[in-house]
């Protein structure tokens, strides 16, 4: 699949920077845990002068009390229990309980017994006191709607499906003041190992699995008549793929073929010698046609500094391997597996030429890849580190084709660019013609330096492997299945295990997910057409304007943004646009055609063929969209990704209509669940709009500096809590015992900040929003089967909790620290429920429970 995560890079841009290196190899965690914790510490040092603490309200497990589940009687009183107090007040918990004396209907004072007199002045008082409370009470249940509202249990089959589905995922034994991702995930982790192959698994992974299954059943119908082309082409795509006959027959001869025509490949070539081999020719042919961004990426978006206008984009090209395992700092361990697997896979292809046997081939192949290591590491060298918080004006550099050709002919270097001659071979088979005064903006300047420079220092041969060899490994999962069993022992079951060949578990999951990723709305359109609920789009967009307006009421009772900064910030949000479920296209056949025009022909019988003609189909669309002036509602990914983003450029939050199902989205109207879900899903990318990379742009996704600088040191100092807090979780108790290192595994605070405040601040909107609607429909409280001895607040949060949870292995949370923005789930629950006073009440954790610390980070 990393073609289509290339595809994706090059199509997408700025959406998919944070998607684009998958999993291949394992780390050496102290060594790399140590690099990374160090380059954090500098960061922070040189920017906010922050002073991280190492145990701040670390999780731990703790065994479950027993007096934490029984009262004096026996009985069950935890948090599933049925209350004794009234319906709609938190259970109590026991273990936080002060029982009061059973010593009967007397009175007592000072160990003596009152008078007949003091008796009954002491009843006519109490009798009073419990008169005026009642007034009282009356009175606030009148005026806030509660007294009016009435509960009814809805067993219809969605809700007691819903029921059955949240009380599998608790583990009721645990207090939720205690540990609540134990609380509300202990059910589903045991119901959910982690699959062979996986590292890391959680109810997205679920959720994506569901989508496909639904999709399978409609891509496997055969094609009729009467459909549009594009769905048809989606079904003969689809049955291509899954066709066992063909995968077993067609062998690596057209992966080679493949290999041959962009120039071939030396490392199993030892005639090979470059004299007719172009680089530039080569980087723009494999652009143009498989959307490869090796050494110089080239993306068509809109201009940051006007984005009414779609612009050329020159950067970095993408590392075949995650820059931080390229480092001086980590073990050789990796550099040996990832050579392993390299060496495995040209193996496979001498196979294919019958040159397995042969001692000059198999010198060849080893020590080109001996060399092709050290140009990764050299080409690694020359990248810029991607620091947490980008300033992205320090990567615009406008300039005219004409000026950039100036600007790198002034390095004296033997390698030289035409980049006219360059960029018209990328646009190759598009109606477009590249001047030597056509606008483009290079990110990186210093990079395309220091790449002239190392060019010419670096043989032809190598360069040709560099940008071949991962053709080789994106494409060659489309060939025959040819597997290792365990080439090396330093590498885990992954997917990097396999040389060559897709997944012969469950091939029709590699085929539904291919077909999804280069016809999204062709796949969206079969979708929506045969297996979405129409009626959920409308209740998602309630919820999600109930959390934008929930949102403005934080940012206008927010103390720290002046007067100045406040305006801008409500009419980006005024001006957000909500894309919610679909686009319109996907159900107009019209529209749904002229959005694929120019589709490649596609055959039942040549699965590699439709990969490689659909990948071209779409790199050259994205190169078109030069001609195609932006629209802010214009959908970034498509709709069947089961996943919600904020696109900055647009400055648009996007909501799919895969998330739109259990356990994100229900049916029925369960207001507590679906606004802790979705609600809070959908805060949170409002949120990305707001935050330290989000004030670099205005409401129309331009570049623009809107906050001021008072604001701006408010909110580095508010935030700088955040950064203490999450710095100081050690999620190696994540992992069993016996699979935790000798070592702490801690967040890097600082680089995953931007994805916790989204975290604590999406939650708080959505309780914002939550709370309104209740007051709304107040008439009406709808409970669930099985799930009334839970008050609508404490399903708010459980809902919440349950969309995160998760299990990884320790290869996974080693990879996730390294170069994951966001916190591992379990922590993504835990941190934003520590920060939150109404998730303490909802349950009545008492103060200084573990779920209810007395420090608490807030920003809005």
């Amino acid at each position: 699949m990393k073609i289509f995560e290339n595809l994706r890079g090059a199509i997408l841009g700025d959406a998919a920077k944070q998607e684009r290196h998958p999993i291949r190899t394992p780390i050496r965690p102290r060594e790399l845990q140590s690099s990374v914790t160090a380059a954090g510490d500098n960061q922070l040092q040189n920017g906010n002068d922050i002073e991280l603490t190492t145990n701040y309200n670390t999780m731990q497990e703790v065994p479950r009390p027993t007096a934490a589940v029984q009262d004096a009687e026996g009985g069950y009183v935890g948090p599933a229990a049925e209350s004794r107090e009234a319906r709609g007040r938190p259970p109590s918990l026991s273990k936080y309980t002060t029982r009061g004396p059973q010593d009967g209907w007397w009175w007592q004072r000072g160990g003596v017994s009152c008078t007949t007199g003091e008796q009954t002045l002491v009843f006519l008082s109490g009798c009073l006191l419990v008169l005026l409370l009642f007034l009282l009470v009356t009175v606030f249940f009148v005026s806030s709607g509660v007294w009016r509202r009435r509960i009814s249990t809805c067993t219809s089959r969605e809700c007691v499906k819903t029921a059955g589905e949240v009380l599998r995922s608790l583990n009721e034994e645990v207090s939720p003041c205690e540990n609540f991702v134990d609380f509300v995930c202990g059910g589903w982790l045991r119901q959910h190992p982690i699959p062979e192959g996986k590292h890391r698994w959680g109810v997205f992974d679920v959720l994506d699995q569901q989508t496909l299954v639904d999709l399978r059943g409609q891509l496997e119908k055969e094609p009729l008549v009467h459909d549009p082309v594009t769905i048809r082409t989606a079904k003969t795509v689809y049955q291509a793929c899954v066709n066992d006959t063909q995968w077993d027959t067609v062998g690596l001869r057209p992966l080679l073929d493949l290999v041959v025509k962009e120039g071939g490949l030396p490392m199993v070539d030892p005639s090979w010698t470059g004299d007719h081999y172009q680089v530039m020719t080569s980087l723009a042919r494999l652009r143009n046609t498989l959307a490869g961004e090796y050494l110089i990426s080239l993306i068509v978006k809109p201009d940051s500094r006007n984005t009414s206008k779609p612009v050329i984009y020159i950067g970095e090209g993408m590392l075949p391997v995650q820059r931080v395992f390229l480092t001086p700092q980590v073990s050789t361990s990796h550099k040996e597996a990832q050579i392993t697997y390299m060496r495995e896979t040209g193996k496979e292809l001498l196979k294919e030429l019958r040159q397995e046997r042969n001692n000059t081939f198999i010198y060849t192949l080893y020590r080109d890849i001996d060399d092709l290591w050290d140009f990764y590491v050299r080409v690694a060298e020359i990248t810029t580190p991607k620091a947490p918080e980008e300033n992205p004006w320090d990567t615009y550099h406008p300039m005219t084709v004409y000026e950039l050709q100036n600007f790198t002919d002034s390095v004296n270097a033997s390698f030289r660019i035409n980049w006219l001659g360059y960029l018209n071979q990328v646009f190759e088979g598009t109606t477009i013609t590249i001047t030597w005064e056509d606008r483009v903006i290079v990110e990186y300047p210093k990079y395309l330096i220091q790449l002239l420079l190392l060019l010419q220092d670096t043989p032809k041969r190598t360069i040709a492997n560099y940008l071949l060899f991962p053709v080789v490994v994106e494409m060659g999962e489309e060939t025959n299945v040819r597997y290792l069993t365990r080439p090396h022992h330093a590498l885990p079951r992954l997917q990097s295990t396999w040389s060559l060949g897709r997944a012969k578990s469950w091939p029709w999951h590699d085929c539904t997910q291919k077909t999804r990723m280069l016809l999204p709305l062709g796949v969206a359109s079969v979708y929506v057409r045969h297996i979405y609920k129409q009626q959920l789009g409308d209740m998602a967009k309630e919820v999600v304007e109930d959390v934008t307006g929930a949102f403005r009421k934080m940012l206008t009772s927010s103390l720290w943004m002046d007067s100045d900064t406040l305006k801008e910030a409500l009419q980006k949000l005024d001006n957000m646009y909500h894309l919610v479920a679909f686009p319109e296209l996907v159900l107009n056949d019209q529209l749904l055609e002229q959005y694929h025009l120019g589709l490649p022909p596609v055959s039942k019988v040549d699965h590699f063929g439709n990969m490689v003609g659909l990948v071209t189909w779409y790199s050259r669309r994205s190169l078109q969209q030069l001609t195609v002036l932006p629209s802010r509602d214009r959908w970034p990914r498509g709709p069947l990704e089961t996943n919600a983003f904020y696109a900055p450029l647009q400055n648009s939050i996007v909501i799919p209509v895969a998330v739109l199902q259990e356990p994100i989205f229900h049916p029925e109207k369960t207001t507590g669940l679906n606004y802790g879900s979705l609600g809070a899903i959908t805060g949170h990318e409002i949120t990305h709009g707001f935050d330290i990379n989000g004030r670099t742009r205005g409401w129309t996704g331009s570049l623009q500096r809107w906050w001021t600088n008072s604001t701006l040191q408010q909110y580095t100092n508010k935030t700088s809590c955040f950064v203490q807090q999450y710095s100081g979780y050690d999620v190696s108790s994540l992992l069993p015992p016996q699979d935790r290192p000798p070592y702490p595994m801690m967040i890097n605070g600082l680089k995953t900040k931007g994805e916790n405040i989204a975290d604590n601040d999406g939650l708080r909107a959505a309780w914002v929003a939550y709370r309104s609607r209740m007051e709304k429909d107040g008439e009406e409280v709808v409970e669930l089967p099985g799930l009334q001895h839970y008050t609508q607040d404490q399903l708010f949060f459980i809902g919440f909790g349950k969309v995160w949870c998760c299990q990884h292995t320790r290869f996974a949370l080693e990879y996730l620290l390294a170069v994951d923005p966001h916190s591992p789930n379990p922590y993504r629950i835990l941190g934003a429920l520590q920060n939150s006073r109404d998730f303490s009440e909802a349950f009545n954790c008492p103060s200084e429970a573990p779920m209810n610390p007395s420090k608490k980070c807030v920003l809005w």
